[in-house]
């Protein structure tokens, strides 16, 4: 991330909401908010993600973070707004 938005920025992402659409599809609400020295940006998103659980066999290490085996196939992200600009206090 330092390469896209420098040093000095700090991008935090609150999941909003999670709807399953069928069986391996769900539409994610999140917003990000980015700071960057006094000031902030909250930009509000809607993806859909089209998902799996894979048994393949996994390196010991990964299992503590991913046991289930989910995986992205696809996804698509859109705005849901236009982004709202803020001091931070």
């Amino acid at each position: 991330l330092d390469k896209i938005f420098g040093r000095n920025v700090n991008v935090s992402v609150e999941i909003k909401s999670v709807s399953l659409l069928n069986r391996n599809t769900a539409s994610v609400r999140f917003a990000t908010t980015t700071r960057r020295d006094n000031s902030s940006t909250i930009d509000n998103w809607v993806a859909v993600i089209k998902f799996r659980y894979t048994s393949t066999p996994l390196k010991n290490e990964w299992r503590f973070d991913n046991p289930l085996g989910f995986q992205v196939t696809e996804y698509r992200r859109d705005q849901e707004s236009a982004p709202t600009a803020g001091n931070l206090q």
